[in-house]
């Protein structure tokens, strides 16, 4: 049983389940109802993917998870395993145990670290060509559970988030598969998390869109490339200036002699590592935290 909502990552892992068929049967496929609902509505997968819109077994929009109607539902369906990716609730205690044979998230990114709800933003911010995903179990805290399987994930430099978020959905859904399999088998051993290790991915505000010239430009060029499918511009602010960069072109090992270089409407900016070559338009410093 899946929990998760319409978005690129439930997806991915829910194709690799359904790829699975024989082994593992996909009981259902859990998303958040429109608000107000009390009751779960049967509905069907919208999605541009022709192999998930061909699924045809159960799947339900939800009330709250805490809402016994919810409970009666899971109570009906009698899950060995609860598998959750993207659902934004966390699921009571009382739902999480009547899954057989156990429950857990399927998260993106190498817990603890970017426990929270959006890793990948902030694996982007980064920008050191790492990435991960963590299967862990369901506990009261969110993300903070026992670690059942868990896989790094290098990225190749400029590669865009919709890609990096199908890579990662994949392996976590692969994951799955292996750990659903083990569970039925018995026992499965787990890790403990080191709190004092971990680190939070907070929705990102306006401020977190803006770059100094601090670090590595290797890092800058893969967090611009990583996050401009959102829509949100990325600034620099260089010298008191304020500009908007439009659109990652490289980066380079080699230093200029001077701080800011243009020609060609081409702009080379030094970091402590590297420069980074982009187009950017300067703009008033107001306008560049607006987001």
């Amino acid at each position: 049983m899946l929990f998760g909502i319409r978005c690129r990552f439930t997806f991915g892992v829910l194709r690799q389940l359904l790829l699975a068929s024989g082994r593992i049967d996909v009981r259902a496929v859990l998303l958040p109802g429109p608000p107000g609902v009390s009751h779960p509505l049967p509905v069907r997968l919208r999605t541009d993917d022709a192999f998930l819109a061909a699924y045809t077994g159960a799947s339900y929009a939800l009330p709250a998870p805490s809402s016994a109607a919810t409970a009666t539902l899971l109570h009906r369906l009698q899950p060995d395993v609860i598998v959750v990716a993207c659902y934004p609730f966390k699921l009571p205690q009382q739902l999480v145990g009547t899954a057989r044979c156990g429950a857990f998230n399927v998260h993106p990114s190498l817990l603890p670290a970017l426990r929270g709800p959006d890793p990948l933003f902030w694996t982007f911010r980064a920008g050191d060509g790492e990435a991960g995903v963590t299967l862990h179990q369901l506990t009261e805290r969110f993300d903070a559970g026992p670690i059942y399987r868990q896989a790094r994930l290098p990225y190749a430099d400029g590669t865009p988030e919709a890609e990096l978020e199908t890579q990662l959905a994949q392996l976590g859904g692969q994951l799955s598969v292996e750990l659903i399999e083990a569970l039925h088998a018995g026992p499965v051993a787990t890790s403990t998390q080191d709190d004092a290790k971990a680190t939070y991915a907070p929705w990102p505000e306006a401020a977190d869109f803006v770059l100094r010239p601090v670090g590595s430009a290797r890092a800058a060029f893969n967090f611009v490339r990583g996050v401009r499918e959102r829509g949100t511009p990325v600034f620099l602010e260089l010298d008191g200036e304020h500009l908007r960069i439009d659109e990652a072109l490289a980066w380079r090992t080699e230093m200029p002699s001077e701080k800011l270089a243009s020609a060609d409407g081409i702009s080379v900016v030094q970091f402590d590592e590297g420069v980074l070559v982009a187009r950017v338009t300067r703009i008033a410093a107001e306008r560049s935290h607006r987001g």
